[in-house]
Order: C-alpha cells, then structure tokens, then sequence
C-alpha cells in the first residue's frame, strides 16, 4: 500500500510540473526579456521580435509609469477581439514605431495621462486609438492610422489631449469624440474616411480644430458647408477649423503642400522639427535660440541657467511659457542642442 501511494504522489507531482512548463501565464517583461502575449510590460524595451496572433485579454500590458516600448518596426499583431496593447491609470509612457494590427482597440487608455503615442502604424483594429474615461494631458503624433474601423476615439471626459502630425486614411470614422471636450487636433491629414472625416457628439464641445494658422488638411473641404473659410465638423458637436488646408497650396514655395508643411507661412525647405512637436524650428515658438545666435549652444544655456527656477512673466529661458524656468524647460531646450532655430 506505502508503495503505490509513493507511486501516485511521484505521479501527481509529474502532472503538476508538466502543467507549469506547458501552460502559459501572463509574466513581466521588458529590458532584455522578451515579452510574450498576455505579458506585462515592466520596464522600458527596444523591440527584436514580433507578437503575432495573440489571443489573450491583452496583447501586453503597460505596467509601470515612465517607460517607453519603442517597437523599432516591429509587428504587435492580434485576433480582432482583444486589445493590443492596455494602458490603465499610467503616465509618462512612451510607445513608438510600433505596428499594431488586427486587433479590437490597439491601443487602450483609461485614467491615462501625460502619455505620447507616436510614430506607430495602425491596420485593421475596430479603434487604432482609444482614450477612454478620463484620458488626459497625452499626446497622438505622427501615427500612420489606415484602414481601421475608428481611427482615434475620444470617450468619457477624455479632455485636454493634443493630436497632431496623423495620417488617417480609409476608415469609417477617423477621429471621433464622444462628450469629450477641449482636445487641441492640428496639422492631421485626413484621406477617404467613409462615414465621417471627424465627428463630434452634443456634449464634445470646445474642441480646437486648429493651433493657430495651423489647420488640418481634409480631402473633402470643397463639399464642407463651411468651404472655403473654415471646416465644420460633423455631429452636433461645435467643432470648427478655422485654417483648413487646401490640397495644392505652398503658401511659403519651400516645395512642401500646407497639408504636410511643419511652417506653413515660413520657407523651409529641411522641415527640421528638433523637438518633434509638429512645428518645424523656422517657425517654432518654443526656440530657445536665446543669444540670437545659430546653433543652440553653451551661451544660450548660461542665459536659462542663470534665471533657473525663477518665476515671472518674459523670463528668459521660460520655453513653455508657464512663467518659470524649470526642468519641461531644460526638456525642450535639449531637443535643440547644435540646431538652428528662429524666434
């Protein structure tokens, strides 16, 4: 009897250790671990490898603040019923050069801010971009969003987010807002979406359609009821762009159509943006060319050091105009070091 109890134990732990090795968890990842469907993404990574087919809850979740995944080209790829990559109450993540497809939302936000979403490519997801309750203070930049059925959701109180430099292209819906309010969206570009270029709901009101002269371009601004000032919204929504970009105009002749110019009133022909924020340095007004000189250089950083962490209005070296000179500041400055820029 001893002897077939010892036999079944020796079995049942056999059993158990079979299950641990074949059954696959949800585990952390990131650094030089590479992450698997369903894993959880713990610390900043530069992607070698491709997700494909995952068929989890979530593709990968984001679980920690102030990470970046920067997919360097690489394919996230789903089963259309999931999300592929999950962001809950984070900030200060960065995801870039991703391609996401195939999947339910590809990237969800709920309770997220002060995160950057930018430089990735989205296919055949149901929302390429969702930000959802409570989203805020993120930034949407330079995505490559085609061929989805939403291009960019706003939803619930998703308020104050900035999205610029988006190519939307072949959606039903491109960007959409739903009782979302004071969204600042400029120099997108928006091709044959089939419902809606851009819809607003009755409670999405004061959105900004443009920053400045900057619009966005719309394929569609000849039938717009607002052509040729300005481009109305669609939905119940409030939305105008007051500075709609034609499909031929080169209002500076640096050889780049308004639509796709970073300085549209300014020749420059390099389009150089040192700090990536859509506005090329020619016309950026966050340069923090701050002796006069070209490049950005040690003298203009003895100027923002001197009045370093000072308050006060015109202070120099106050790049965000928040009227103090701060560390955001000194983040904008080093974008430009050894560049030319113009005040």
């Amino acid at each position: 009897m001893k002897k077939t109890g010892h036999r079944k134990s020796v079995v049942m732990v056999s059993l158990v250790m079979y299950l641990l090795t074949t059954v696959s968890y949800g585990a952390d990842c990131g650094g030089f671990v590479e992450c698997g469907c369903g894993d959880t993404l713990v610390t900043s990574q530069i992607m070698w490898y491709d997700l494909v087919d995952c068929a989890t809850a979530w593709g990968l979740k984001i679980g920690a603040d102030g990470i970046t995944l920067d997919g360097d080209g690489h394919t996230l790829d789903g089963d259309t019923q999931f999300n592929m990559i999950q962001m809950s109450s984070k900030s200060g993540v960065t995801i870039k050069d991703c391609i996401i497809q195939d999947a339910q939302y590809g990237i969800y936000m709920a309770r997220c801010s002060n995160n950057t979403i930018s430089s990735n490519q989205f296919y055949n997801d149901e929302v390429a971009i969702f930000l959802n309750t409570l989203s805020t203070n993120n930034i949407i930049s330079n995505n490559l969003i085609d061929n989805n059925l939403k291009g960019v959701r706003f939803d619930w109180l998703s308020n104050n987010n900035t999205c610029f430099g988006n190519s939307i292209s072949n959606c039903n819906y491109g960007i959409y807002h739903y009782n979302s309010q004071a969204n600042t969206l400029y120099n997108n570009v928006f091709i044959n979406n089939t419902n809606y270029n851009a819809y607003e709901d009755s409670v999405s009101i004061g959105n900004f359609w443009n920053l400045g002269i900057v619009g966005n371009y719309w394929d569609d601004l000849a039938s717009n009821p607002g052509y040729p000032s300005y481009y109305e919204i669609d939905g119940p929504g409030d939305g105008i762009d007051g500075y709609p970009v034609s499909a031929d105009s080169d209002s500076d002749s640096d050889g780049y159509f308004d639509y796709e110019d970073n300085c549209i009133e300014d020749y420059n022909p390099s389009q150089t943006d040192s700090d990536d924020d859509g506005f090329g340095n020619a016309c950026d007004s966050d340069c923090p060319n701050l002796d006069g000189l070209n490049p950005v250089h040690y003298s203009d950083f003895s100027i923002l050091a001197f009045n370093w962490m000072k308050s006060g209005q015109s202070l120099q070296g106050d790049l965000n105009f928040n009227d103090h000179v701060g560390p955001n500041d000194l983040y904008i400055f080093t974008g430009y070091w050894l560049s030319d820029c113009y005040e």
